[in-house]
């Protein structure tokens, strides 16, 4: 199908040369034409291009939208050669992409650290494909009884020339450049083979996995979780998939039924960052999440801001009345952690608690909580804050 939808991108550039000019096709999903003429000239046929994707794509059975962007270069300006104009037309067409501008035209501007920003997106591609990157797991701890009852899986870059690169720095490269999916794949395989081993030894945890908007978007997303699961042996109840409000907006129709069939195969889903974006709290009746975990921004200082606690205390009661599990990150001090207890936020994340750590540390963090035995001889349930069953599809 993808090859198909190719051929009629193609045929659709093709028809509005009519001809005269040569559509290349430069790899993947990326297009270039060499225009005869100045600024006036390309920008004008760069839009004529992409007005002729935006009628719907007939595909097999299924009519398409295809959405695409522009870059424009044009010389003596922006290059007096071939690699410079199409370097500096790369860059405007990354611009435009993070801007959704659909058109952006290179400029001096644009240059300033985008040529790094490039080959940091070469050297992530090199890493994925070496196994140079590795998965830290961050604990989530029950607040009464201060065990690990889940992680969230987060990937880390040691790049062989400028160390540890931070995630805010490397992620949104990968969602616009469409590396994301192998990047959550490795990730979501990684957790799952670290999961079960865990498993293996006896222990019974919750792995968070981060999702960004392009995988809500994706209708092949439910069959690649289940197929992982299968891999790993894993249970789908011991999964859950981390998206945040912006996501689930961006395409609500199809996130919806994304998550409906996530939710199918008895995969958790939590909104994370709640609070932090600009959604509708309809989204919370019609998606039919299981978590909603509380932004740092309003935890870390809760104790001293007395609108940020409201804020917590709020959300925990709303999560709590609509059957959901609350998870608390940024918790940065054991103040934190018993007004959280206490206000009914059955699970904290943050530095206080546990840092993202190895997989090794996390086999020992579970071993010895293992070790630690009620006066009855068992431990407690780490599933005792789960919240009543509710319907697997969204309402």
């Amino acid at each position: 199908m993808g090859d198909q939808l190719l051929r009629t991108v193609a045929d659709r550039l093709d028809g509005v040369l009519g001809g005269s000019q040569l559509v290349n096709r430069l790899g993947g999903d990326e297009f270039g034409v060499v225009v005869d003429g100045g600024l006036v000239d390309s920008e004008a046929l760069a839009h004529d291009l992409l007005a002729a994707l935006a009628a719907p794509m007939p595909v097999g059975e299924l009519d398409l939208v295809v959405r695409a962007s522009a870059g424009v270069a044009v010389a003596p300006a922006h290059g007096t050669d071939a690699a410079t104009l199409l370097k500096n037309a790369d860059i405007a067409l990354y611009q435009a992409k993070l801007d959704r501008d659909r058109t952006c035209v290179y400029s001096e501007r644009l240059d300033v650290n985008t040529v790094e920003r490039l080959r940091l997106l070469a050297d992530l591609r090199a890493a994925l494909e070496n196994g140079h990157l590795t998965v830290a797991y961050q604990p989530q701890i029950d607040l009464t009884d201060r065990s690990t009852v889940g992680v969230e899986a987060l990937i880390r870059w040691r790049h062989p020339a400028r160390g540890l690169v931070p995630p805010d720095s490397f992620i949104p490269l990968a969602e616009n450049s469409g590396l994301i999916g192998a990047l959550t794949a490795y990730v979501l395989d990684t957790a799952l083979a670290d999961l079960a081993r865990w498993r293996a030894e006896g222990h019974r945890l919750r792995m968070a996995v981060n999702l960004s908007a392009r995988h809500l978007s994706d209708l092949a997303l439910p069959g690649q979780v289940a197929e992982a699961l299968r891999h790993h042996g894993v249970p789908p109840t011991e999964l859950v998939l981390e998206v945040t409000e912006t996501g689930l907006m961006s395409d609500p129709a199809r996130a919806g039924v994304v998550i409906a069939e996530l939710r199918s195969l008895g995969v958790g889903i939590a909104v994370d960052d709640y609070g932090t974006g600009h959604a509708s709290l309809n989204y919370l009746k019609r998606l039919d999440v299981d978590e909603l975990k509380v932004d740092r921004s309003f935890v870390s200082d809760m104790d001293r801001d007395h609108h940020d606690f409201i804020i917590v205390r709020s959300t925990i009661m709303l999560a709590r009345d609509l059957g959901l599990r609350v998870i608390a990150e940024g918790v940065q001090e054991e103040a934190t952690a018993i007004s959280l207890r206490d206000l009914g936020c059955a699970i904290g994340q943050g530095f206080h608690l546990a840092r993202p750590t190895t997989p090794e540390e996390i086999g020992v963090r579970l071993r010895a909580d293992r070790a630690r035995v009620s006066p009855t001889g068992g431990r407690r349930a780490a599933g005792a804050d789960v919240p009543r069953p509710r319907p697997a599809t969204g309402s």
